[in-house]
């Protein structure tokens, strides 16, 4: 049970991940499909000069496209202008933009085009690249289906051919009759209506008895019914368009027609019923066809349809164009469809507008009716179908061509590109784009057409189209190229028979009631049509906004700066340097010994980067990008820069807001300038002098407070910390001066801003991660309330003081800075315009409250700060301290503290400067508020934040000297530019114009408290004191801050780095490798989204043959897909198998360079690696990098040739062993000869070769090992493998499973054999002989696991045991199965081929004599085995064991002339490049060893395609060991028996992991009888 609910978990885990997955990919698609596919169109067309109105994201141009919207004219006085006013956009476009430009409708991207020369190259343009806008064939789906108006490629071209040939002019003059037949019968109804009415005048709507007219037509002459038959088919085929004529179908924005609205059930019912109805007619023909054979006459369009479809929905057995899935029913319902809507709708409006046109030109009315009766004479209506007296209508064919000039039934030509890209003379358009002719507006260009483009004058047509206009392309009434309507000729000859009869029979007049106002029936707007898709736009919107602001303009400025070259840490996503800011963060030191060293310790991060970077750097937190900077020269610039462009950092601002809301401190821009500009003139020295009482008197008071606890004190010395007090100071002196209010009255506000300063001093300050102020956190609710409480406080002053200002005039004393800002606000908040600097909702009383606050906390918090700096250094440093002390009683002797308004002597003191090393302000920020800014020769792109981290630019010691970090005052006795090299980098109130406004108020206050203080007081440092300077947005005397960490901001990053990660993964990186590769040229088939070409390598795939007649076709169907896409996209194409891009390689001077490419960045695919982990580890055969190095510089000695020698014992004895045993299977047979299924025998040899030779153990005790690798082989050797698209081993399957345990099993015996090794070798018992392959790997794994560092090339955390178990699997592996599998493959070669069978073994005993086995160890005697030899490399070449030899680029290289990017797994097929006929010749598949008697380079064009043991660095440390193996066992076998082939072996080469027999090699095997000599 409980395994079962186990599983029910990881199930539900699946679904999960399932369903992320499946929303993952709507994302991307959707970012595809609305951002991306757009953009690319735009690009490609802009550059061919083709512009456009502007699109706004989603919408488009559909916005202009309403605005610009209007109504057609109602009037016949405004006959000509109609045209222009049904798309007057398109009116306005083309005046702005010229007669070709673009424009959007949400995603779709279209091309307007009335350039004669481009028309010209769309008509002659034959490909099926250019066929119907997809979002109207999705649109008019429901009443066009998949008929010709609406299809495209091969389903189109199918219809065409099928029916083009019955409306040629042979065929439709035997319809002349129908025609006559069912205008007579509407001549009979109106002249009723007319007989019926007075003066023998009819007013008469002509549209619906027109449209019953060809509706009867097309009925009788295409399906053998009358009108009455198909008039409600024809009615519910109106309804429909009429619903489908919305703007949606010209807007192409967004199709709702899946959505169950009232329209939408109406349009499903009516398709219904029309196809109901049309299916009936069929069926009714079908009935009629088996009643009895079809008469010639029978035989109209609905049989031909009938007849033609099934070769459209079946070939032969197969697919059929139309695919497997495809009724034949549906065929013919949307052919019939296309001929029901076409044939009868658009002749109807052509002959509705010609009469119309006829009766406002009576003249030419008259012309044409005497033209008819001049032709036809009194023969009317029995002389139709002579043909030539037709085309003698020489005024009404004018009237014709006019009209349909005019008011031609098509307003638009459309065509998409359905290719990659095609060429339309110099013009070439991108795939998706779709292309409109605007038919109205092209027939009357005046350009083309004349300057009476616009008037009716059929004369223009006596010539011929080609005489009547410039450019005879652009008149296009039926279409243009070769999908120019083929019912043209039908369409004209029933509109010339029906205005005969009429015109013969009837005189037309304009009906005074007639109201001119043409729509487009299909084409006009919806003015409601785009409220439904709104949510999901502000949804993509977000989307899209998060992308743009979390990745590329974080990436946008790191490239500015970089090729600058600014460098610095490499970011995460999405996390920046934030993680390496807190590994590096450590507490500042808390002794008084390295009171010079806390500075660097503050912020240690910058230090290091500093010291790899240097002093200018750039780095990240999450998305914020900042640029360290300790340049002087670069500061000067910072400081030289007056524009508003260069700004507090906004992620500060927003963070500050509850602090310092909008006011000058953290404001940017014209609010920034405002309130400088109001604030600045009351900290003139001439203002602040007035404020030395207030100093003086809040001094006072704490001195008298210090002096009480002096007194209270033993040994008069009073512990004091002084922090508190000093702040009281400060503040009551603010509040006074500027806010005339006492301590008292502001010690409340100043306590809840020092509380909100304290909640607010988080490292995400600086950091900029993530703003979370918005959060119900129990912080955040107390930082809210402290907000609203210090409002409410200072609202109360304002409000006291305004009061005041109403019960009396303002003194001169009384204007203070409050009453500065109360009278100054006003203009701030509203001007002439009502609006102000701060906009029109931005209260009075919230500016006024804002810069107060910012005054509270500058004017009282940093100016004591720098008092308490001051006076801890002057304690430290007594000599120092007496040395002022005696200069302030030197220069105010007894007058203290009654002569500090004589400012001359105050300024006299200028000894201490304690502001270079505790200056409060730790930072001076900037951020680029600009597109860029310039500073000197450096360019700063909009969003980086500047950071000049002052107290790193005041211990500078290449500006300060080498004492630098030392309190040395009398370095600033020559002023500050005599102090260092660089004045502008000593920067204690900012720099710039955002300097501290108040430093002159600032400096007086100090100096008069110091004075008093130190004219009263002597300070020395209390032991009890820890020095801890902390940034709490100022430099504080305070031990530590507490933390504490919201953990939402952590779930959200953690989802939305999947997000992105996601889409790096599975879109942007696999786009980026294709387009790398196709700029080379490099092609090949089009992958789909997530799934790359998986589904047709998976459709492709077949079984390969089983028959030895078909023994050298077996390649091409191993891997189907390969021989397919070769054959199309040549030797070198690019494939996709879901994420992963893959480069097949089939040209032998590519393979050369990936042969002699010997650099660690090709290596073993990755995720095969992954794969097969369970099978192989971190072995040699699946590694990469210093972990293959180390591998193959251990093992490969050993595989030497002096080495492999000694191993000839071990391969002979484990042959002998088969031999005896098949010796005894022959004896046991009847007749000498034994079947035997050679594969396990081989197998076993070579896996008792392997486990003695190299591991000291027996087949026996290696023989679960084996039958367990082969077993995990089996399972893992799944399609999956190549197709690397998705791995889910980690599932719980219950494959997985048994892949763990055989995992488990195999590593715990070979675990067994390692310990016993282990444990002889610490019994002394290992001999010379005994150091094998097993011996030198444990020798050599330690040297891998750890090393002087502790750390060694597989890292610390990798186990000994472990890199010892991937080693002796992949031998094992290796060694055993590739031998034994050439070993069977070569027999198999010598028993289809008797005469080299016989040629070997004679060799064989030529050479050893008798002396076999005994004289294997004399290899000169095995190097002249050249038959042999051949043998083997022919086997090699045509069954070598390895199929593929991948590689994965792992950093961007290049081979020969291709730079193959990082991530793309090149891929050569062997079996391909080893039956190439260009390189081995005609004879490539035939088994012809002797090609080898020269050797390889003899045997080929291009010996570097000959690779059976791989290519490069990575070629087989093993192919000495397995030649020697191969050509031992082959010698003995060939030597001891004749081998011919079982009747019953079935060919059937398969692909696992290596080739393989799928059912084994079956041989019939005999003694051979040797004679001596």
């Amino acid at each position: 049970m409980e395994a079962e609910g186990q599983w029910q978990i990881s199930e539900r885990g699946i679904c999960w991940s399932m369903v992320f997955m499946v929303a993952w990919s709507i994302i991307i698609l959707l970012y595809v499909k609305l951002w991306y596919s757009p953009q690319r169109i735009r690009k490609v067309l802009q550059k061919q000069g083709i512009n456009g109105p502007k699109p706004s994201f989603p919408f488009g141009n559909i916005s202009e496209m309403q605005q610009v919207n209007q109504l057609a004219p109602v009037s016949l006085e405004a006959l000509d202008e109609w045209a222009y006013s049904l798309y007057p956009y398109f009116h306005t476009w083309r005046q702005r933009y010229g007669p070709a430009f673009m424009y959007s409708t949400g995603i779709k991207q279209h091309l307007y085009v009335e350039i004669p020369e481009l028309i010209k190259w769309i008509g002659l343009n034959k490909s099926l690249d250019l066929g119907r806008p997809k979002h109207l064939i999705k649109t008019l789906k429901p009443l066009l289906g998949d008929g010709i108006l609406m299809s495209n490629g091969l389903q189109w071209a199918f219809q065409r051919n099928l029916l083009a040939p019955e409306l040629f002019q042979s065929k439709i003059k035997n319809w002349v009759d129908i025609m006559v037949e069912s205008t007579m019968a509407i001549i009979k109804k109106w002249k009723s209506h007319i007989t019926e009415s007075e003066g023998g005048i009819a007013e008469l709507v002509i549209d619906g008895d027109l449209k019953a007219l060809t509706a009867d037509v097309i009925s009788k002459a295409c399906f053998g019914t009358s009108y009455a038959q198909g008039n409600l088919i024809f009615a519910k085929l109106a309804t429909m368009q009429a619903i489908l004529a919305k703007p949606s179908v010209l807007f192409g924005f967004i199709n709702l027609r899946f959505l169950p609205t009232k329209e939408n059930k109406e349009l499903w019912k009516l398709q219904k019923e029309v196809e109901t109805m049309i299916l009936k007619v069929i069926k009714d023909r079908e009935a009629e066809n088996q009643k009895s054979s079809t008469h010639g006459n029978q035989k109209d369009l609905l049989q031909i349809i009938l007849e033609g479809a099934a070769s459209a929905t079946t070939d032969g057995g197969r697919k059929g164009i139309f695919g497997p899935r495809y009724n034949i029913n549906q065929l013919i319902l949307d052919i019939c469809k296309n001929i029901y809507f076409a044939g009868s709708e658009s002749t109807a409006l052509a002959i509705i507008w010609t009469l119309l046109l006829l009766a406002l030109h009576p003249d030419w009315q008259q012309r044409v009716r005497s033209e008819i009766m001049e032709t036809y004479d009194i023969m009317l209506p029995h002389s139709f179908h002579d043909m030539d007296k037709l085309r003698n209508l020489k005024a009404l064919t004018m009237v014709i061509q006019e009209s349909l000039r005019l008011y031609g039934p098509s307003t638009m030509a459309t065509r998409e590109v359905l290719a990659d890209e095609v060429k339309l003379g110099e013009h070439v358009l991108p795939k998706g784009i779709n292309v409109w002719l605007f038919t109205l507006a092209l027939h009357r260009d005046p350009d083309n057409w004349g300057p009476d483009a616009r008037e009716f004058k059929p004369e223009r047509f006596a010539g011929g189209v080609s005489a009547a206009c410039k450019y005879p392309q652009a008149y296009i009434p039926f279409g243009l190229g070769n999908r120019i309507c083929l019912g043209q000729n039908f369409a004209l000859l029933e509109m010339k028979e029906a205005l005969c009869l009429l015109l013969a029979n009837f005189s037309f007049a304009v009906s005074p009631n007639y109201r001119h106002c043409p729509v487009d029936g299909l084409l006009l707007m919806p003015k409601y049509e785009i409220r439904w898709s709104m949510v999901f736009i502000v949804a993509w919107s977000i989307i899209i906004l998060l992308y743009v602001k979390l990745w590329y303009s974080p990436q946008r400025i790191r490239k500015v700066l970089q090729k600058q070259g600014i460098n610095g840490p490499k970011p995460s996503f999405p996390f920046g340097n934030i993680s390496e800011m807190q590994q590096v963060n450590q507490l500042a030191p808390v002794s008084l010994e390295a009171l010079d060293e806390w500075a660097y310790s503050l912020y240690p991060y910058f230090h290091t980067w500093r010291q790899r970077y240097g002093k200018v750097f750039m780095y990240s937190t999450g998305i914020k990008q900042h640029l360290y900077v300790e340049i002087p020269e670069l500061v000067k610039w910072i400081g030289l820069n007056n524009s508003l462009d260069l700004g507090r950092p906004l992620h500060l601002s927003k963070t500050m807001k509850p602090l310092l809301g909008d006011g000058i401190l953290m404001s940017n821009g014209l609010q920034w300038a405002f309130q400088r500009n109001l604030l600045a003139p009351e900290f003139f020295q001439s203002k602040i002098k007035n404020w030395v009482d207030i100093m003086v008197e809040s001094t006072m008071a704490i001195i008298k407070k210090w002096e009480s606890h002096v007194t209270e004190s033993e040994g008069g010395i009073a512990e004091l910390v002084i922090d508190g007090d000093v702040k009281a100071l400060t503040e009551d002196v603010i509040s006074k001066t500027c806010f005339g209010t006492s301590y008292a009255q502001g010690n409340l506000i100043l306590a809840k801003l020092a509380t909100k300063q304290a909640v607010l001093a988080k490292p995400s300050i600086l950091f900029g991660f993530l703003n979370l102020s918005f959060l119900p956190t129990k912080e955040n609710k107390e930082l809210r309330k402290l907000q609203k409480e210090v409002e409410t406080m200072i609202l109360k002053v304002i409000k006291d003081r305004e009061a005041e200002n109403q019960k009396s005039s303002t003194h001169w004393n009384q204007k203070d800075l409050l009453q500065i800002i109360l009278e100054g606000a006003a203009s701030a908040t509203t001007g002439s315009s009502g609006k102000g600097i701060f906009g029109p909702q931005y209260n009075i009383n919230q500016l006024i409250l804002d810069m107060c606050k910012n005054m509270y906390f500058a004017g009282s918090e940093s100016t004591s700060l720098s008092i308490t700096w001051t006076l801890l250094l002057l304690a430290l440093h007594p000599d120092w301290q007496q040395r002022v002390r005696s200069e302030i009683m030197e220069t105010y002797d007894i007058m203290l503290p009654h002569s500090f308004h004589h400012m001359d002597k105050l300024r006299n003191l200028k000894a201490v400067k304690s502001l270079r090393l505790y200056g409060p302000s730790t930072m001076a920020t900037r951020e680029v508020l600009a597109d860029e800014v310039k500073l000197g020769e450096h360019v700063l792109p909009k969003g980086i934040n500047v950071w000049l981290f002052t107290l790193a630019l005041h211990r500078d010691p290449d500006n300060w000297g080498p004492d630098a970090r030392e309190f040395k005052p009398e370095r600033f006795a020559g002023g500050v530019s005599a102090a260092c090299k660089y004045p502008q980098a000593y920067i204690p109130f900012g720099l710039g114009n955002r300097i501290c406004l108040g430093q002159n108020f600032a400096l007086l206050e100090m100096k008069e408290a110091l004075c008093l203080l130190l004219a009263n007081f002597s300070f020395a440092v209390s032991p009890n004191y820890r020095h801890c300077p902390v940034d709490g947005l100022l430099l504080m005397p305070k031990h530590g801050i507490s933390e504490r960490e919201t953990c939402w901001s952590v779930v959200f990053i953690a989802a939305w780095s999947i997000i992105i990660l996601l889409y790096v993964k599975l879109w942007y990186r696999p786009q980026r490798i294709r387009s790398v590769l196709q700029k080379q040229g490099i092609n090949g088939p089009k992958p789909s989204f997530l799934f790359g070409n998986t589904s047709e390598m998976q459709q492709a795939h077949q079984t390969p043959p089983v028959s030895l007649e078909a023994l050298d076709e077996w390649t091409s169907s191993l891997f189907p897909y390969f021989h397919t896409w070769r054959q199309r996209y040549g030797p070198v194409f690019l494939y996709s198998t879901g994420t992963r891009q893959h480069l097949y390689v089939g040209i032998p001077e590519l393979i050369k360079w990936i042969g002699l490419n010997k650099s660690l960045d090709l290596g073993r695919a990755s995720y095969l690696t992954k794969t097969l982990k369970p099978l192989l580890g971190n072995g040699i055969l699946r590694s990469n990098g210093l972990q293959w190095a180390f591998q193959r510089n251990l093992l490969a000695p050993e595989f030497f040739q002096s080495k492999i020698k000694n191993w000839v014992d071990i391969m002979k004895e484990s042959t002998t062993a088969i031999i005896k045993k098949w010796e005894s299977h022959i004896t046991e047979s009847e007749g000498g000869i034994a079947e035997l299924v050679i594969d396990g025998d081989m197998k076993a040899l070579t896996a008792d070769v392997i486990s003695k030779a190299c591991f000291g153990s027996t087949y026996a005790q290696g023989n679960l090992i084996f039958a367990k690798l082969a077993t995990m082989q089996t399972a893992l050797a799944k399609p999956s493998i190549l197709f690397g698209f998705l791995d889910l081993r980690f599932l719980p399957t219950k494959e997985n499973k048994e892949i763990c345990k055989l995992q488990k099993d195999v590593e715990t015996m070979i675990l067994k054999v390692i310990k016993d090794r282990e444990a002889e070798n610490q019994k002394g018992s290992t001999h010379g002989n005994q150091r094998d392959l097993l011996q030198i790997i444990l020798e050599g794994a330690a040297s891998a696991t750890t090393d002087s560092s502790g750390k060694g090339i597989f890292g610390p955390r990798y186990n000994i045991n472990q890199l010892i178990l991937d080693i002796c699997k992949n031998v094992y592996f290796a060694g055993s199965e590739s031998t034994s599998l050439t070993i069977i493959w070569t027999l198999l070669l010598l028993a289809l081929h008797p005469d080299w069978q016989q040629r070997v073994r004679s060799e064989i005993m030529e050479t050893y004599d008798n002396l076999l086995p005994h004289s294997f160890h004399d290899m000169d005697k095995l190097r002249q085995l050249k038959a042999l030899t051949m043998v083997i490399q022919e086997s090699l070449r045509l069954y070598g064991p390895a199929v593929t030899a991948s590689r994965e680029v792992l950093a961007e290289m290049k081979l020969g002339e291709h730079v193959l990017p990082k991530g793309i797994n090149i891929w050569l097929f062997l079996p391909t490049l080893h039956r190439d006929p260009d390189n081995w010749g005609p004879d490539a598949r035939m088994f012809e060893p002797e090609r080898f008697v020269g050797g390889v380079s003899a045997a080929c064009k291009y010996p570097q395609a000959y690779i059976p043991f791989g290519l490069g660095s990575r070629i087989c440390l093993g192919q000495n060991f397995a030649l020697l193996e191969i050509k031992e066992v082959l010698c003995l076998l060939l030597s001891k028996f004749s081998f011919a082939v079982s009747p019953n072996y079935r060919h059937c080469p398969v692909y696992r992991m290596l080739l393989m027999p799928k059912y084994g090699v079956r041989l019939l095997v005999s003694k051979v009888h040797k004679t001596r000599a």
